[in-house]
Protein backbone atom coordinates (compact mmCIF):
# COMPACT_ATOMS: atom_id res chain seq x y z
CA UNK A 1 0.00 0.00 0.00
CA UNK A 2 2.86 2.43 1.17
CA UNK A 3 4.55 1.67 -2.34
CA UNK A 4 1.50 2.53 -4.35
CA UNK A 5 0.88 5.82 -2.67
CA UNK A 6 4.72 6.69 -2.97
CA UNK A 7 4.61 5.61 -7.03
CA UNK A 8 1.06 8.07 -6.89
CA UNK A 9 3.29 10.46 -5.12
CA UNK A 10 5.96 10.76 -7.68
CA UNK A 11 4.00 10.58 -10.61
CA UNK A 12 1.78 13.58 -9.25
CA UNK A 13 4.86 15.49 -8.57
CA UNK A 14 6.43 15.02 -12.00
CA UNK A 15 3.19 16.06 -13.88
CA UNK A 16 2.80 19.28 -11.66
CA UNK A 17 6.50 19.68 -12.02
CA UNK A 18 6.78 19.37 -15.75
CA UNK A 19 3.27 21.47 -16.07
CA UNK A 20 4.52 24.73 -14.21
CA UNK A 21 8.12 24.30 -16.37
CA UNK A 22 5.78 24.33 -19.53
CA UNK A 23 3.56 27.21 -18.30
CA UNK A 24 7.07 29.61 -17.49
CA UNK A 25 8.31 28.68 -20.95
CA UNK A 26 5.78 29.48 -22.38
CA UNK A 27 5.34 33.06 -20.49
CA UNK A 28 8.75 33.66 -21.19
CA UNK A 29 8.93 33.25 -25.12
CA UNK A 30 5.83 35.05 -25.22
CA UNK A 31 7.91 38.05 -23.42
CA UNK A 32 10.84 37.73 -25.39
CA UNK A 33 9.11 37.78 -28.60
CA UNK A 34 7.19 40.37 -27.91
CA UNK A 35 10.35 42.57 -27.05
CA UNK A 36 12.03 41.67 -29.98
CA UNK A 37 8.72 41.94 -32.45
CA UNK A 38 9.00 45.67 -31.71
CA UNK A 39 12.55 46.10 -32.42
CA UNK A 40 12.99 44.23 -35.42
CA UNK A 41 9.45 43.71 -36.88
CA UNK A 42 9.54 39.93 -36.73
CA UNK A 43 5.87 39.45 -38.41
CA UNK A 44 4.75 36.33 -40.04
CA UNK A 45 1.76 34.58 -41.10
CA UNK A 46 1.35 30.80 -39.47
CA UNK A 47 -1.89 30.66 -38.96
CA UNK A 48 -4.33 28.44 -40.90
CA UNK A 49 -6.38 31.53 -42.10
CA UNK A 50 -3.62 33.07 -43.14
CA UNK A 51 -4.98 36.21 -41.86
CA UNK A 52 -2.16 39.09 -43.02
CA UNK A 53 -1.43 37.97 -46.40
CA UNK A 54 -4.23 38.47 -48.86
CA UNK A 55 -5.75 35.61 -50.20
CA UNK A 56 -6.65 33.44 -53.33
CA UNK A 57 -9.10 35.87 -54.41
CA UNK A 58 -6.88 39.02 -53.96
CA UNK A 59 -3.97 37.54 -55.83
CA UNK A 60 -6.13 36.45 -58.88
CA UNK A 61 -7.48 40.34 -59.28
CA UNK A 62 -4.12 41.58 -58.79
CA UNK A 63 -2.68 39.44 -61.62
CA UNK A 64 -5.66 40.60 -63.55
CA UNK A 65 -4.71 44.39 -62.89
CA UNK A 66 -0.91 43.85 -63.31
CA UNK A 67 -1.69 43.23 -66.81
CA UNK A 68 -3.58 46.47 -67.08
CA UNK A 69 -0.58 48.77 -67.05
CA UNK A 70 -2.35 51.38 -64.35
CA UNK A 71 -1.11 51.89 -61.26
CA UNK A 72 -3.21 52.48 -58.25
CA UNK A 73 -2.19 54.65 -54.94
CA UNK A 74 -3.35 53.39 -51.53
CA UNK A 75 -3.31 56.39 -48.96
CA UNK A 76 -3.78 55.24 -45.33
CA UNK A 77 -4.95 58.05 -42.67
CA UNK A 78 -2.33 57.86 -40.68
CA UNK A 79 1.52 57.44 -39.19
CA UNK A 80 3.05 54.03 -40.75
CA UNK A 81 5.34 53.73 -37.59
CA UNK A 82 2.26 54.00 -35.12
CA UNK A 83 0.89 51.15 -37.68
CA UNK A 84 3.95 49.29 -37.73
CA UNK A 85 4.87 49.25 -34.03
CA UNK A 86 0.85 48.57 -33.22
CA UNK A 87 0.44 45.09 -31.34
CA UNK A 88 -3.29 44.60 -29.81
CA UNK A 89 -6.29 46.75 -29.42
CA UNK A 90 -8.71 47.43 -26.07
CA UNK A 91 -12.53 46.21 -26.97
CA UNK A 92 -14.66 45.99 -24.36
CA UNK A 93 -17.06 43.04 -24.70
CA UNK A 94 -20.79 42.78 -23.92
CA UNK A 95 -20.54 41.74 -20.63
CA UNK A 96 -18.80 45.16 -19.62
CA UNK A 97 -14.79 43.77 -19.64
CA UNK A 98 -12.08 44.83 -21.85
CA UNK A 99 -10.16 42.46 -24.35
CA UNK A 100 -7.60 42.34 -26.21
CA UNK A 101 -7.86 41.64 -29.88
CA UNK A 102 -5.45 42.11 -32.50
CA UNK A 103 -4.93 45.42 -33.92
CA UNK A 104 -6.49 46.87 -36.88
CA UNK A 105 -3.82 49.22 -37.43
CA UNK A 106 -1.14 46.06 -37.42
CA UNK A 107 -3.50 43.87 -39.93
CA UNK A 108 -3.87 47.27 -41.96
CA UNK A 109 0.27 47.95 -42.17
CA UNK A 110 0.99 44.22 -42.76
CA UNK A 111 -1.72 43.50 -45.43
CA UNK A 112 -0.89 46.53 -47.61
CA UNK A 113 2.85 44.89 -47.02
CA UNK A 114 1.75 41.60 -49.12
CA UNK A 115 -0.38 44.13 -51.90
CA UNK A 116 2.66 45.51 -52.23
CA UNK A 117 4.71 42.55 -52.80
CA UNK A 118 2.76 41.07 -55.22
CA UNK A 119 2.93 44.21 -57.53
CA UNK A 120 4.73 47.09 -58.44
CA UNK A 121 1.86 49.38 -59.99
CA UNK A 122 0.77 49.42 -56.16
CA UNK A 123 1.90 52.53 -54.16
CA UNK A 124 1.05 53.02 -50.60
CA UNK A 125 0.91 56.48 -48.96
CA UNK A 126 0.51 57.26 -45.07
CA UNK A 127 -0.57 60.84 -45.22
CA UNK A 128 -2.29 62.39 -41.59
CA UNK A 129 -5.05 64.17 -43.37
CA UNK A 130 -5.19 67.21 -40.77
CA UNK A 131 -1.93 67.88 -41.48
CA UNK A 132 -1.47 67.70 -45.69
CA UNK A 133 -4.73 68.27 -46.92
CA UNK A 134 -2.64 69.11 -50.03
CA UNK A 135 -1.76 65.91 -50.76
CA UNK A 136 -5.68 65.25 -51.60
CA UNK A 137 -6.35 68.70 -53.83
CA UNK A 138 -3.96 67.81 -55.84
CA UNK A 139 -5.42 64.59 -57.08
CA UNK A 140 -9.14 65.88 -56.86
CA UNK A 141 -10.15 63.46 -54.02
CA UNK A 142 -12.85 64.58 -51.49
CA UNK A 143 -12.88 63.01 -48.04
CA UNK A 144 -15.39 62.21 -45.74
CA UNK A 145 -14.60 62.55 -41.45
CA UNK A 146 -14.51 58.88 -41.47
CA UNK A 147 -12.55 58.16 -44.50
CA UNK A 148 -9.93 55.46 -43.29
CA UNK A 149 -8.67 54.77 -46.44
CA UNK A 150 -7.89 56.36 -49.96
CA UNK A 151 -7.88 53.87 -52.90
CA UNK A 152 -6.47 56.60 -56.43
CA UNK A 153 -5.79 56.00 -59.77
CA UNK A 154 -3.30 58.49 -61.47
CA UNK A 155 -4.43 57.25 -65.16
CA UNK A 156 -8.32 57.29 -64.20
CA UNK A 157 -8.41 60.11 -61.76
CA UNK A 158 -11.07 58.15 -60.02
CA UNK A 159 -11.21 57.84 -55.86
CA UNK A 160 -12.90 54.67 -53.89
CA UNK A 161 -12.93 55.53 -50.39
CA UNK A 162 -12.97 52.82 -47.18
CA UNK A 163 -14.25 54.24 -44.38
CA UNK A 164 -13.08 53.33 -40.97
CA UNK A 165 -16.60 51.14 -40.17
CA UNK A 166 -14.51 48.22 -42.09
CA UNK A 167 -13.35 46.90 -38.80
CA UNK A 168 -16.72 46.93 -37.45
CA UNK A 169 -17.12 43.28 -35.47
CA UNK A 170 -13.98 42.52 -36.02
CA UNK A 171 -14.29 41.34 -39.70
CA UNK A 172 -10.62 42.33 -41.01
CA UNK A 173 -11.10 40.43 -43.84
CA UNK A 174 -13.46 42.75 -45.21
CA UNK A 175 -10.74 45.52 -45.39
CA UNK A 176 -8.84 43.19 -48.17
CA UNK A 177 -12.12 43.29 -50.16
CA UNK A 178 -12.75 46.86 -49.97
CA UNK A 179 -8.95 47.40 -51.16
CA UNK A 180 -9.99 44.81 -53.80
CA UNK A 181 -13.02 46.41 -54.90
CA UNK A 182 -10.99 49.98 -54.18
CA UNK A 183 -8.79 49.05 -57.27
CA UNK A 184 -11.47 47.64 -59.77
CA UNK A 185 -13.21 50.64 -58.83
CA UNK A 186 -11.40 53.06 -60.02
CA UNK A 187 -9.33 51.02 -62.76
CA UNK A 188 -12.39 49.52 -64.56
CA UNK A 189 -12.84 50.64 -68.22
CA UNK A 190 -16.43 51.14 -69.22
CA UNK A 191 -18.30 50.85 -66.23
CA UNK A 192 -21.57 49.52 -66.19
CA UNK A 193 -24.43 51.69 -64.05
CA UNK A 194 -27.09 49.63 -62.32
CA UNK A 195 -30.74 52.02 -62.15
CA UNK A 196 -32.45 50.85 -59.19
CA UNK A 197 -36.27 52.36 -59.09
CA UNK A 198 -37.28 53.20 -55.56
CA UNK A 199 -40.12 55.66 -55.76
CA UNK A 200 -42.98 52.45 -56.17
CA UNK A 201 -42.24 51.39 -52.63
CA UNK A 202 -40.00 49.17 -53.51
CA UNK A 203 -37.52 46.81 -51.05
CA UNK A 204 -34.05 49.24 -51.11
CA UNK A 205 -31.11 46.71 -49.86
CA UNK A 206 -27.75 48.51 -49.39
CA UNK A 207 -25.69 45.90 -49.06
CA UNK A 208 -26.40 44.99 -52.56
CA UNK A 209 -25.27 48.52 -54.07
CA UNK A 210 -21.95 48.00 -51.54
CA UNK A 211 -21.32 44.46 -53.75
CA UNK A 212 -21.72 46.00 -57.24
CA UNK A 213 -19.41 48.91 -56.67
CA UNK A 214 -16.66 46.58 -54.94
CA UNK A 215 -17.38 44.70 -58.44
CA UNK A 216 -16.82 48.29 -60.36
CA UNK A 217 -20.38 48.97 -61.34
CA UNK A 218 -21.82 52.35 -60.74
CA UNK A 219 -25.04 52.07 -58.77
CA UNK A 220 -28.00 55.01 -59.68
CA UNK A 221 -31.31 55.60 -58.24
CA UNK A 222 -34.25 56.49 -60.57
CA UNK A 223 -37.41 58.28 -59.28
CA UNK A 224 -40.11 56.65 -62.72
CA UNK A 225 -42.27 59.80 -61.65
CA UNK A 226 -39.73 62.52 -62.27
CA UNK A 227 -38.01 61.21 -65.37
CA UNK A 228 -39.19 61.25 -68.86
CA UNK A 229 -37.03 58.58 -70.13
CA UNK A 230 -34.64 56.10 -68.54
CA UNK A 231 -31.03 56.89 -69.87
CA UNK A 232 -29.61 54.84 -72.25
CA UNK A 233 -26.07 55.08 -69.20
CA UNK A 234 -28.22 52.11 -67.83
CA UNK A 235 -27.38 48.61 -68.30
CA UNK A 236 -29.25 46.95 -65.76
CA UNK A 237 -32.98 47.99 -64.28
CA UNK A 238 -33.75 46.25 -61.07
CA UNK A 239 -37.60 46.48 -59.68
CA UNK A 240 -37.28 45.01 -55.78
CA UNK A 241 -41.17 43.91 -54.62
CA UNK A 242 -43.42 47.09 -55.24
CA UNK A 243 -45.74 48.06 -52.90
CA UNK A 244 -47.18 50.97 -55.62
CA UNK A 245 -48.77 50.01 -58.37
CA UNK A 246 -47.06 51.03 -61.84
CA UNK A 247 -48.98 52.91 -64.35
CA UNK A 248 -49.32 52.91 -68.31
CA UNK A 249 -46.53 55.71 -68.13
CA UNK A 250 -43.87 53.65 -66.28
CA UNK A 251 -44.81 51.15 -68.74
CA UNK A 252 -43.98 52.93 -71.18
CA UNK A 253 -40.75 54.10 -70.09
CA UNK A 254 -39.78 50.69 -68.90
CA UNK A 255 -40.88 49.06 -72.52
CA UNK A 256 -38.90 52.30 -74.37
CA UNK A 257 -35.58 51.19 -71.69
CA UNK A 258 -36.12 47.83 -73.20
CA UNK A 259 -36.28 47.95 -77.02
CA UNK A 260 -33.58 49.95 -77.88
CA UNK A 261 -34.71 49.98 -82.16
CA UNK A 262 -37.30 52.31 -81.40
CA UNK A 263 -35.16 55.14 -80.96
CA UNK A 264 -32.50 54.17 -83.07
CA UNK A 265 -29.65 55.21 -81.08
CA UNK A 266 -28.40 52.63 -78.49
CA UNK A 267 -24.45 51.29 -79.18
CA UNK A 268 -22.90 50.93 -76.38
CA UNK A 269 -23.95 47.43 -75.10
CA UNK A 270 -26.88 45.57 -74.07
CA UNK A 271 -30.15 46.04 -71.75
CA UNK A 272 -31.38 44.39 -68.64
CA UNK A 273 -34.55 44.33 -66.59
CA UNK A 274 -34.34 42.44 -63.37
CA UNK A 275 -37.58 42.10 -61.41
CA UNK A 276 -37.52 40.44 -57.73
CA UNK A 277 -41.25 39.56 -56.71
CA UNK A 278 -42.29 37.26 -53.58
CA UNK A 279 -45.34 35.98 -52.03
CA UNK A 280 -45.36 39.78 -50.22
CA UNK A 281 -45.62 41.73 -52.99
CA UNK A 282 -49.25 43.23 -53.75
CA UNK A 283 -50.91 42.83 -56.75
CA UNK A 284 -49.66 45.18 -59.54
CA UNK A 285 -51.97 44.53 -63.03
CA UNK A 286 -50.22 46.68 -65.24
CA UNK A 287 -46.47 45.78 -64.41
CA UNK A 288 -47.49 41.60 -63.95
CA UNK A 289 -49.35 41.72 -67.30
CA UNK A 290 -46.49 43.85 -69.29
CA UNK A 291 -44.08 40.94 -67.86
CA UNK A 292 -46.57 38.05 -68.53
CA UNK A 293 -47.98 39.28 -72.34
CA UNK A 294 -44.47 41.09 -73.90
CA UNK A 295 -41.93 38.75 -72.10
CA UNK A 296 -43.29 35.54 -71.38
CA UNK A 297 -42.90 35.13 -67.36
CA UNK A 298 -46.10 35.17 -65.16
CA UNK A 299 -46.23 35.98 -61.28
CA UNK A 300 -47.47 32.69 -59.90
CA UNK A 301 -50.10 32.60 -57.45
CA UNK A 302 -48.34 30.04 -55.39
CA UNK A 303 -45.88 29.78 -52.37
CA UNK A 304 -43.38 26.98 -53.03
CA UNK A 305 -42.54 24.47 -50.61
CA UNK A 306 -39.95 21.51 -51.02
CA UNK A 307 -39.71 19.61 -47.60
CA UNK A 308 -36.90 17.45 -48.23
CA UNK A 309 -34.96 20.26 -49.32
CA UNK A 310 -35.50 22.89 -46.46
CA UNK A 311 -34.44 23.51 -43.05
CA UNK A 312 -36.81 24.82 -40.57
CA UNK A 313 -34.50 24.49 -37.24
CA UNK A 314 -34.58 28.27 -36.29
CA UNK A 315 -31.67 27.75 -33.87
CA UNK A 316 -29.36 26.40 -36.43
CA UNK A 317 -30.10 28.05 -39.53
CA UNK A 318 -32.73 31.01 -40.88
CA UNK A 319 -35.42 29.03 -42.14
CA UNK A 320 -34.44 28.31 -45.95
CA UNK A 321 -35.68 26.41 -49.21
CA UNK A 322 -32.74 25.29 -51.44
CA UNK A 323 -33.27 25.35 -55.09
CA UNK A 324 -31.16 24.51 -57.97
CA UNK A 325 -30.12 25.28 -61.56
CA UNK A 326 -31.96 24.11 -64.61
CA UNK A 327 -29.19 23.17 -66.71
CA UNK A 328 -30.44 25.80 -69.50
CA UNK A 329 -27.91 27.64 -71.72
CA UNK A 330 -28.36 30.59 -70.00
CA UNK A 331 -29.12 29.42 -66.39
CA UNK A 332 -25.46 27.28 -66.86
CA UNK A 333 -23.82 30.32 -68.09
CA UNK A 334 -24.84 32.11 -65.12
CA UNK A 335 -24.40 29.62 -62.35
CA UNK A 336 -20.95 28.79 -63.66
CA UNK A 337 -18.98 26.50 -61.10
CA UNK A 338 -21.70 26.83 -58.41
CA UNK A 339 -24.08 24.19 -60.67
CA UNK A 340 -20.23 22.06 -61.40
CA UNK A 341 -20.08 22.41 -57.51
CA UNK A 342 -23.75 21.58 -56.41
CA UNK A 343 -23.09 24.63 -54.48
CA UNK A 344 -27.32 25.42 -54.76
CA UNK A 345 -29.12 28.56 -54.20
CA UNK A 346 -31.04 29.15 -50.56
CA UNK A 347 -34.28 31.48 -50.29
CA UNK A 348 -36.48 32.45 -47.58
CA UNK A 349 -39.07 29.78 -46.63
CA UNK A 350 -42.32 30.93 -47.11
CA UNK A 351 -41.86 33.92 -48.97
CA UNK A 352 -40.50 32.24 -52.73
CA UNK A 353 -43.06 32.25 -55.06
CA UNK A 354 -43.28 30.11 -58.23
CA UNK A 355 -43.13 31.48 -61.65
CA UNK A 356 -44.80 30.62 -65.31
CA UNK A 357 -43.65 30.61 -68.78
CA UNK A 358 -46.52 31.66 -71.03
CA UNK A 359 -44.49 30.80 -74.28
CA UNK A 360 -41.78 29.43 -74.88
CA UNK A 361 -40.71 32.10 -78.28
CA UNK A 362 -43.60 34.53 -80.28
CA UNK A 363 -43.88 36.13 -83.08
CA UNK A 364 -41.44 39.35 -82.06
CA UNK A 365 -38.27 37.37 -81.46
CA UNK A 366 -38.86 37.17 -77.46
CA UNK A 367 -37.37 33.54 -76.01
CA UNK A 368 -38.09 32.38 -72.56
CA UNK A 369 -35.70 30.11 -70.44
CA UNK A 370 -36.28 28.41 -66.71
CA UNK A 371 -32.93 29.88 -64.54
CA UNK A 372 -33.68 28.66 -61.37
CA UNK A 373 -36.34 25.68 -59.20
CA UNK A 374 -37.02 23.34 -56.70
CA UNK A 375 -34.85 20.72 -56.28
CA UNK A 376 -37.29 17.67 -55.73
CA UNK A 377 -40.28 16.21 -57.58
CA UNK A 378 -42.22 16.07 -54.74
CA UNK A 379 -41.87 19.68 -53.80
CA UNK A 380 -45.43 21.43 -54.30
CA UNK A 381 -47.21 24.80 -53.95
CA UNK A 382 -49.92 26.40 -51.26
CA UNK A 383 -52.28 29.35 -53.06
CA UNK A 384 -50.56 32.70 -51.53
CA UNK A 385 -52.96 33.78 -48.62
CA UNK A 386 -54.62 30.49 -48.16
CA UNK A 387 -52.68 29.01 -45.23
CA UNK A 388 -50.91 32.05 -42.41
CA UNK A 389 -47.66 31.00 -42.89
CA UNK A 390 -44.47 32.14 -39.79
CA UNK A 391 -41.43 30.13 -38.19
CA UNK A 392 -44.01 28.48 -35.78
CA UNK A 393 -45.67 26.40 -38.11
CA UNK A 394 -42.75 25.53 -41.24
CA UNK A 395 -43.20 21.69 -40.23
CA UNK A 396 -46.65 21.67 -40.42
CA UNK A 397 -47.12 22.80 -44.12
CA UNK A 398 -47.76 19.36 -45.87
CA UNK A 399 -48.99 18.54 -49.36
CA UNK A 400 -52.70 18.18 -50.18
CA UNK A 401 -54.44 16.74 -53.07
CA UNK A 402 -55.78 20.35 -54.71
CA UNK A 403 -51.92 22.03 -54.24
CA UNK A 404 -49.98 21.50 -57.48
CA UNK A 405 -46.58 19.43 -57.33
CA UNK A 406 -43.39 18.84 -59.06
CA UNK A 407 -40.18 20.93 -59.34
CA UNK A 408 -41.29 24.41 -59.76
CA UNK A 409 -39.70 27.30 -61.43
CA UNK A 410 -38.99 30.80 -58.88
CA UNK A 411 -36.17 32.00 -61.68
CA UNK A 412 -36.82 32.70 -65.47
CA UNK A 413 -35.41 34.86 -68.08
CA UNK A 414 -36.56 35.96 -71.29
CA UNK A 415 -34.60 37.92 -73.95
CA UNK A 416 -34.24 38.98 -77.76
CA UNK A 417 -32.36 40.65 -79.85
CA UNK A 418 -32.79 44.33 -81.33
CA UNK A 419 -30.55 46.43 -83.92
CA UNK A 420 -29.17 50.09 -83.79
CA UNK A 421 -28.14 52.74 -86.52
CA UNK A 422 -27.07 56.06 -85.32
CA UNK A 423 -25.52 56.78 -89.14
CA UNK A 424 -22.29 56.21 -88.43
CA UNK A 425 -22.07 52.49 -87.09
CA UNK A 426 -24.84 49.62 -86.87
CA UNK A 427 -24.86 46.72 -85.31
CA UNK A 428 -26.99 44.09 -82.11
CA UNK A 429 -28.18 44.68 -79.28
CA UNK A 430 -30.02 42.21 -76.58
CA UNK A 431 -32.85 43.04 -74.23
CA UNK A 432 -33.41 40.97 -71.23
CA UNK A 433 -36.06 40.50 -68.51
CA UNK A 434 -35.22 38.49 -65.92
CA UNK A 435 -37.81 37.62 -62.86
CA UNK A 436 -37.07 35.90 -59.30
CA UNK A 437 -40.33 34.83 -57.08
CA UNK A 438 -38.27 35.90 -53.94
CA UNK A 439 -36.16 38.81 -52.85
CA UNK A 440 -34.01 37.04 -51.24
CA UNK A 441 -31.53 37.21 -54.05
CA UNK A 442 -30.77 40.80 -53.23
CA UNK A 443 -31.48 40.22 -48.88
CA UNK A 444 -28.34 41.64 -46.84
CA UNK A 445 -28.61 38.19 -45.08
CA UNK A 446 -27.75 36.27 -48.21
CA UNK A 447 -25.74 38.36 -50.08
CA UNK A 448 -22.84 39.89 -47.25
CA UNK A 449 -21.89 36.08 -46.17
CA UNK A 450 -22.45 37.59 -42.15
CA UNK A 451 -23.42 33.98 -41.82
CA UNK A 452 -20.40 32.31 -43.23
CA UNK A 453 -21.98 30.24 -45.48
CA UNK A 454 -24.10 32.05 -48.21
CA UNK A 455 -21.76 33.29 -50.93
CA UNK A 456 -23.15 31.33 -53.64
CA UNK A 457 -25.96 34.29 -53.31
CA UNK A 458 -23.48 36.98 -54.18
CA UNK A 459 -21.75 35.00 -57.06
CA UNK A 460 -24.31 34.20 -58.22
CA UNK A 461 -25.60 37.67 -58.55
CA UNK A 462 -22.46 39.34 -59.64
CA UNK A 463 -22.04 36.24 -62.22
CA UNK A 464 -25.47 37.75 -63.46
CA UNK A 465 -24.29 41.13 -63.94
CA UNK A 466 -21.28 40.14 -65.82
CA UNK A 467 -23.31 37.36 -68.06
CA UNK A 468 -26.08 39.99 -68.55
CA UNK A 469 -22.97 43.06 -69.65
CA UNK A 470 -21.22 39.99 -72.13
CA UNK A 471 -18.22 40.18 -69.48
CA UNK A 472 -18.32 37.05 -67.86
CA UNK A 473 -14.44 36.08 -67.12
CA UNK A 474 -13.79 38.32 -64.36
CA UNK A 475 -12.45 38.04 -60.46
CA UNK A 476 -15.80 38.28 -58.26
CA UNK A 477 -14.60 40.17 -54.91
CA UNK A 478 -17.18 38.83 -52.72
CA UNK A 479 -17.29 39.69 -48.50
CA UNK A 480 -16.43 37.11 -46.46
CA UNK A 481 -15.88 36.87 -42.23
CA UNK A 482 -13.56 35.03 -40.69
CA UNK A 483 -15.30 35.63 -37.13
CA UNK A 484 -19.20 35.10 -37.91
CA UNK A 485 -19.84 31.77 -39.16
CA UNK A 486 -22.87 28.77 -38.69
CA UNK A 487 -22.70 25.25 -39.80
CA UNK A 488 -24.98 24.80 -42.46
CA UNK A 489 -27.45 21.47 -43.21
CA UNK A 490 -29.16 20.68 -46.08
CA UNK A 491 -32.28 19.73 -44.82
CA UNK A 492 -34.30 19.23 -41.71
CA UNK A 493 -33.15 14.96 -41.55
CA UNK A 494 -29.26 16.16 -42.14
CA UNK A 495 -29.73 18.60 -38.91
CA UNK A 496 -31.26 16.00 -36.75
CA UNK A 497 -28.71 13.48 -37.51
CA UNK A 498 -25.78 15.78 -37.03
CA UNK A 499 -27.16 17.44 -34.13
CA UNK A 500 -27.69 13.58 -32.55
CA UNK A 501 -23.99 12.75 -33.45
CA UNK A 502 -22.84 15.63 -31.64
CA UNK A 503 -24.96 16.03 -29.00
CA UNK A 504 -25.57 12.28 -28.27
CA UNK A 505 -22.43 10.09 -29.50
CA UNK A 506 -19.39 12.86 -28.57
CA UNK A 507 -20.50 13.26 -25.04
CA UNK A 508 -20.21 8.96 -24.41
CA UNK A 509 -17.14 8.97 -26.74
CA UNK A 510 -15.75 11.31 -24.07
CA UNK A 511 -17.16 9.33 -20.96
CA UNK A 512 -15.44 6.09 -22.03
CA UNK A 513 -12.36 7.76 -22.78
CA UNK A 514 -11.99 9.37 -18.83
CA UNK A 515 -13.31 6.25 -17.43
CA UNK A 516 -10.25 4.11 -19.24
CA UNK A 517 -7.88 6.56 -18.12
CA UNK A 518 -9.16 6.60 -14.50
CA UNK A 519 -8.78 2.84 -14.05
CA UNK A 520 -5.30 3.38 -15.53
CA UNK A 521 -4.49 5.42 -12.98
CA UNK A 522 -6.28 3.63 -10.47
CA UNK A 523 -3.61 0.80 -10.78
CA UNK A 524 -0.49 2.74 -10.51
Amino acid sequence: MKKNLKGKFKYGALSVSLTVFVILAAVLLNVAMGVLDSMFDLSADFSMIQTTKIDEVSEAFIDEFNQSGLHVEIIVNGNESEFKKASYDAQATDSGTVSNVFSARRYTYELLQSFLSKSDNIEVHWIDIRYNPQFFKERGITLNDTTFITVYCPETRRSFLIDESVFDDNEYIGLERRIDGGIKNVTSEGMRTIGVIRDHGESITSYLWDLAELNGYNVEFIDLYDTEEISDDISFLIICNPTVTYSSEDIKKLDAYLNPAVKGERNDGDRSLIVFADSDMPQNPLLEDYLSTIWGIRLGSYNVFDPDNSSTVLNVNEPFLRVEYTGSGPSTAIAGTLAEERNYLNLTLGKARNLELTFETNSDGVQTTSLLRTISDDSFGKQIGSVQIDSSNFRDVTREDSDPTGQMTVGAMSYKQGSYDNGDEYGLTSSNVLVFGSTSLMDTYYLSNMAGNTSATSEYMLSMLAFLSGNENVVKIIAKSLISGTLEFGSDVMTVLISSLVIGLVPIVCAVVAVIRWRKRKYL
